[in-house]
């Protein structure tokens, strides 16, 4: 066996090592359930109706319809009573992904020991831990093993150009695509690698006029999942409108992000589950921030000729971060480490190659490097263990961010679910907090009402549910909230009501089971002497 493939051997058995834990964890809270164990289209496995919706606008998240399927062939091969089995599918893409991007970067430069360090930073660093163990980004490792296909097919065509080989390409990105859009900046970071490692850039306009033109269709593509993907979020209402997150919010979330993943690359410990979008930033962070993010910049360029790795890492990073980075507001959180998976590699390209050009003794490397990459995988095992369940990953969380109303009504929710001695008290500590730290938040006061209701509260839980009503943003929230209202009038006696509100409820949707079985019950109710 070669040097080569014993080091990719390596490279895959480390990945494993390191993240072998989570074949004994749970599904956990944190979109899980909505995704799989109570999602009915992803439970009954893969059929040709699951397809049809997977490529539909209907699934609740961006479009990703591969990620989606593939789901929905693990609940045909293992169930949902083995979520270990669900995990380890995540772990092995993800170490396939690493190992084909020590293939990429050897067949692209033929630096050995630094394409290595590049895959084992991917491997191991704790950043990518919320990809790889959140069973729900499947989307994450999905897409990142497309980006890695396609671009090893990319260089396959730069190698000998052919129409099939380009075609190759083109059925890559749209396998990333579909499994999530992150891969849309991918034509983009092909222009990089045509400036270096390929060096396909010259000084002839035409040769430069043909790179770009043959990145054409590929942009298109990636232009076509931007849209369906934007329309997929916006139907769920998770799009922030501009009086939401103002334009000059974004814009520093944007300055202070770029800084704060590169921080998080270099320091990384103090990660979280979920960022709550900050109400603002200090003045000084966005200048301090700001003023470094063109610093390293202005140096990048200055040093492009001689150290062209340095540009094409730093513009890898930005570039791959634009997607994600908050200028489109997607949800309740502005930064979350999986955004890091794939603008990552960039930072780690340039570092290796960099730390390698000062030409330091070949002992002196190992140490460090041996220090580093051990520090690394502690620190990844460690954060790992925070995804052991959710009633951990949410107090981590709350640890790291405190104010952090998201987590607080998922952590409320957990405990309302595990009902152990004094976890109804906890929850409901938690739901306020959730609704003091955000007043206009429809979430906790629905989950909330659902508590009360099962403590027999049932005029409190209908006062929370018409200020639930009032914030709804969607049509799915309205229907739930008018759903369950009618479910509270039905216990307090008040038939009619009740009988008024669960028609309402089928009227604005028919297929809702739960509302037709309650008014054939109430209607029973009424009939009866």
């Amino acid at each position: 066996m070669s040097r080569r493939a014993i080091i990719g051997v390596l490279l895959v058995v480390t990945t494993l090592a390191v993240y072998s834990r989570t074949v004994f964890f749970p599904f956990i809270t944190l979109d899980d359930n909505q995704m799989i164990t109570n999602n009915p289209m992803v439970r009954r496995g893969l059929s040709a109706q699951g397809v049809g919706w997977a490529f539909s606008l209907d699934p609740p998240t961006g479009y990703s319809p591969l990620a989606w399927l593939s789901h929905m062939v693990d609940c045909t091969v293992f169930g949902v009573e083995r979520p270990g089995s669900h995990h380890a599918v995540n772990v092995l893409l993800h170490a396939i992904s690493v190992a084909l991007l020590f293939i990429l970067l050897m067949r692209m430069t033929g630096a050995l020991w630094r394409s290595a360090a590049v895959a084992l930073l991917l491997a191991v660093h704790p950043l990518h831990v919320e990809s790889v163990a959140w069973i729900s980004e499947r989307r994450d490792v999905l897409s990142m093993f497309g980006c890695m296909l396609t671009l090893l097919a990319y260089v396959e065509y730069v190698r000998r150009p052919g129409f099939g080989r380009y075609l190759l390409v083109v059925a890559g990105l749209l396998f990333a695509l579909l499994s999530k859009p992150l891969a849309v900046t991918l034509p983009c970071i092909m222009l990089l690698l045509d400036y270096w490692p390929l060096n396909r850039f010259t000084a002839d306009r035409r040769v430069l006029g043909r790179l770009f033109v043959e990145k054409l269709p590929l942009l298109a593509l990636a232009g076509v999942s931007s849209v369906l993907t934007f329309m997929a979020q916006s139907r769920f209402g998770a799009v922030q409108p501009m009086e939401v997150v103002s334009l000059g919010g974004r814009l520093q979330n944007v300055i202070v992000a770029y800084g704060l993943y590169l921080w998080k690359i270099v320091r990384p410990i103090d990660l979280a589950a979920h960022y709550a979008i900050p109400a603002g930033h200090p003045v000084w962070h966005v200048i301090l921030t700001g003023v470094l993010l063109v610093a390293i910049s202005i140096a990048a360029l200055r040093l492009a000729r001689p150290r062209p790795y340095l540009i094409v890492g730093w513009l890898w990073y930005l570039g791959a971060l634009v997607p994600m980075i908050g200028l489109i507001t997607v949800g309740r959180t502005w930064m979350a480490d999986r955004y890091a998976y794939l603008p990552a590699i960039g930072v780690y390209i340039a570092l290796v190659w960099g730390v390698a050009d000062l030409r330091p003794s070949t002992r002196a490397v190992a140490i460090v490097a041996t220090s580093v990459f051990a520090v690394l995988a502690v620190l990844t095992w460690t954060q790992i263990g925070y995804w052991r369940d959710s009633i951990v990953l949410y107090n981590h969380a709350l640890h790291v961010v405190p104010h952090n109303p998201v987590i607080h009504n998922n952590l409320a929710n957990a405990l309302f679910r595990r009902d152990g001695p004094g976890d109804r008290d906890d929850a409901v500590s938690h739901y306020l907090l959730a609704l003091q730290q955000k007043r206009d938040y429809w979430e906790p006061r629905y989950n909330f009402a659902k508590l009360l209701m099962y403590q027999r509260r049932f005029g409190d839980a209908i006062a929370l549910l018409r200020e639930a009503h009032d914030l709804a943003d969607s049509d799915e929230k309205r229907i739930k909230t008018i759903y369950l209202t009618g479910i509270a009038r039905m216990a307090l006696g008040e038939l009619d009501e009740a009988e008024r509100l669960l028609r309402r409820t089928l009227l604005m949707q028919p297929d809702y089971p739960r509302a037709r079985e309650q008014l054939d019950i109430l209607l029973k109710m009424k009939a009866s002497p």
